[in-house]
């Protein structure tokens, strides 16, 4: 009886490492990531004048300018509106 414990007790150590070993690689792949965007972003590389609220009437299609101007900024992690020629963000 002794011996089918053990073998339950091992079965279910190697289990939960596993499932702790796969939770970890996913989180680390999904914190990770790559530098290439979703499909649903495009990249824009700002030019000499470009204000975001220009780049947003640009490309916001019929979406709201201020909504999308706000999406911009909460994608890139901008604080500030100032930005420099030959940066490159990715657009909702």
């Amino acid at each position: 009886m002794k011996i089918i414990n053990r073998k339950r007790f091992f079965a279910a150590v190697v289990i939960f490492l596993m499932v702790i070993l796969m939770s970890t690689l996913f989180a680390l792949s999904s914190f990770l990531g790559s530098d290439t965007p979703p499909a649903d972003h495009r990249i824009y590389t700002v030019d000499r004048g470009d204000t975001l609220w220009d780049i947003a009437v640009k490309f916001k299609g019929d979406k709201d300018v201020r909504s999308y101007l706000y999406r911009i900024r909460k994608l890139n992690d901008l604080s500030e509106s100032d930005l420099q020629i030959g940066t490159k963000i990715k657009l909702p």
